[in-house]
Order: C-alpha cells, then structure tokens, then sequence
C-alpha cells in the first residue's frame, strides 16, 4: 500500500531538533502530529508513514465529539494512552493534556488544552 504524504493537520518539532528544518519544511519527521478526524477521514492509513518517518506522538481529535486520543510509539507501531480518571490523555512529548468536555450551552463539546506543568495555562476551543 503507498504512504499517504500530505501533512497533517498539525506538526510539532522540538527545539533540539529544529536542524531537521530545511527550506520551511522538516526534513524527516517531526516530534507529534495533530489529525482532525472526519467521518471517511483517513488520518489513521497515515500512521504508518508518521512511524516509518520516526514521529513519537499522534494526537487524534474528533472533529464532532471532540474526543481525543493519543498514540505513542512502541518498538513496532502507535499504542494509545489511557486517559486518566479525569478523562485527560497526557501528549508526554508536548508536556500538554487534552480532553473533551461538554459545552455549558448546550452545543459542540469543547477541546479542553492545558500544560502539564502548569494546568492554568489552558485553553477550551470551541467556545
């Protein structure tokens, strides 16, 4: 099956890494990708490609629900992460969390972003 290689939604290098960026374009992978998932969407046939070009962690968003997931890479694929009890998946390579929360309103759920380190740094898209 041929690598499907448009970009993702989303890229992330870290600095140490940053000698990867040639010409405005990362040469090899970059540290995490971000996917916004659609119905049909073929964010998942891209993993391989995202493991073969060594990305550590894709973050899966549901464009709907909001819901998130976390893949981290093992020796030999993407595994996800549990959330924990709070419903927050830890993306480690970013120091950030994410989860999906209901919209006081009554509308679209909310993506709910804040740093591990510090949780008020924060941000709920959607609102």
């Amino acid at each position: 099956m041929p690598y499907d290689c448009r970009p993702p939604d989303r890229s992330f290098l870290l600095p140490a890494r940053y000698e990867l960026l040639q010409g405005g374009w990362i040469v090899g992978g970059p540290d995490v990708v971000l996917e916004v998932v659609s119905p049909r969407d073929t964010s998942r046939a891209k993993l391989p490609f995202y493991f073969d070009v060594g990305v550590t962690e894709v973050v899966l968003v549901d464009r709907e629900t909001r819901a998130v997931e976390v893949l981290v890479r093992d020796a030999a694929d993407f595994r996800p992460v549990a959330p924990d009890v709070d419903g927050w998946v830890r993306c480690a390579t970013l120091d950030t969390e994410l989860r999906s929360e209901p919209d006081p309103a009554g509308g679209t759920p909310l993506l709910h972003v804040r740093r591990v380190a510090d949780p008020a740094r924060a941000l709920r898209l959607g609102e």
